[in-house]
């Protein structure tokens, strides 16, 4: 195998450090990506047979070992060619594409075109859809992409109703095509690579839901006997021990989405320097951009005597500004998400025959309260970092609700002369005023 010098950095930007070998009349490359931080080397030879470039991750950084591990590669492809096998149809299995995936999602991370959330949202889909191929393919992970067939998914509706049919609970047709979506970016990132073919992108034939979710309205027994239920719980455990902590954090964090609206990877994301108290009973939360599902920071002011008194005076173990509002007993640089929603089961058993409360129907209560306060629908939007759109889609049931109360306190009369009179009572409908 004969070995040139590097050659000088090819025009296309997202190559560097290419350098060309020869085996025979057959040729091909090592090179590193550049819009991958410390990238390793690359190998690529063009399959005349096939009509497209092979490539491969050598996973060094060395160039002595990465024209060894060439080698041995060009060997292989050659090997096959020379049998008449199809090279790219046999070149990574499942476990290697979801890897090369995976850089792929970090790598938008760091140039800034994903969230960091956004992220762990994508990678907890393409998990989903391993479990299904796994069910599907008794090799696993070690599954040819040749041997999957992208047809296969139109059983995944199937699979995921069955799934939590089990734990009697249901999901929506939107949250599955969601899923799907997220899974078959994987597959287009693997044809674009030259990875798989067409034939594994994933197809399914079921359309989403044209009606938009409702959040379940919570009652205020419900909130009543949380709350009490809650607070009983939350001193349960063995005081000042990790559990003791945690406990607290799910109570607390939960009580500041009721007063504030916050989403879960919002409240999560906060910083205690995102957190001043204005005084002993206003907090001042910003909601950093990159914390937030529409990507804007906002700032709002928060009444919660109770969450500054007991939580931040009182109970946080960990209050230096880079350090989480929320965090684990043991650490105060990491997010508490994972300990609240470990807790969150426990607390689970305890509410028993009490509906179903999860931590977002706290913001859907906020949003609720709001409306029937008579807010204006732009006003909640800004403070909770939605959408007018998105308020009355959800929440039309609410408004329906506010709007047909304030029609009844309005009666029309109609006069002898064709025009009509409008009585205008007030909430007690005791009093009313006419005009023209």
């Amino acid at each position: 195998m004969q070995r040139g010098t590097p050659a000088k950095r090819t025009r296309k930007p997202a190559v560097t450090d290419l350098q060309e070998i020869r085996f025979g009349r057959k040729s091909g490359a090592i090179y590193r990506r550049s819009d991958i931080a410390n990238s390793s080397f690359f190998f690529r030879t063009h399959l005349k047979q096939e009509r497209r470039y092979y490539r491969k991750s050598l996973e060094t950084t060395d160039r002595a070992e990465a024209l060894e591990r060439a080698e041995k590669t060009m060997w292989e492809v050659l090997t096959k060619v020379d049998s008449g096998q199809p090279v790219m149809a046999n070149a990574m299995d499942l476990g290697e594409a979801v890897s090369a995936f995976s850089k792929h999602l970090a790598n938008e991370v760091e140039i800034g075109q994903l969230r960091t959330r956004t992220e762990e949202m994508q990678r907890y889909r393409v998990q989903t859809g391993l479990k299904f191929l796994k069910a599907k393919y008794p090799n696993g992970l070690r599954t040819k992409l040749s041997d999957i067939d992208g047809v296969v998914f139109k059983d995944y509706l199937r699979w995921r109703q069955s799934a939590l049919a089990e734990k009697k609970r249901t999901i929506r047709r939107s949250v599955v095509r969601d899923e799907l979506l997220v899974i078959r970016k994987m597959f287009k990132y693997c044809f674009r690579e030259q990875i798989c073919s067409e034939r594994q992108i994933p197809k399914w034939d079921f359309l989403p839901e044209k009606e938009p979710p409702k959040r379940r309205r919570i009652t205020y027994e419900e909130v009543d006997r949380f709350w009490k239920i809650t607070s009983d719980w939350a001193v349960e455990a063995e005081p000042d021990s990790a559990e003791d902590y945690h406990r607290r954090i799910v109570y607390h964090a939960s009580d500041l989405v009721r007063q504030s609206g916050l989403r879960s990877g919002e409240l999560f994301g906060l910083l205690n320097k995102n957190a001043k108290p204005l005084n002993e009973r206003e907090l001042e939360i910003c909601v950093r951009a990159d914390t937030s599902k529409v990507g804007r920071e906002r700032s709002i002011i928060v009444d919660c005597p109770f969450f500054i008194e007991f939580w931040l005076e009182r109970y946080q173990r960990y209050r230096k500004p880079d350090e989480y509002l929320f965090s684990p007993h043991k650490c105060g640089t990491t997010s508490a998400r994972d300990v609240f929603y470990h807790s969150y089961s426990s607390l689970r058993v305890a509410l028993k025959e009490l509906n179903r409360i999860d931590l977002y129907h706290w913001r859907h209560w906020y949003i609720t309260e709001r409306l029937l306060a008579g807010e204006q629908v732009h006003d909640i939007a800004k403070a909770t970092g939605t959408s007018i759109t998105q308020i009355e889609k959800t929440y039309s049931h609410v408004r329906t609700e506010q709007v047909t109360r304030r029609f009844n306190l309005t009666d029309i009369k109609h006069n002898r002369d064709g025009g009509v009179t409008l009585k205008r009572y007030a909430k007690t409908r005791k009093k009313w005023t006419k005009f023209d």
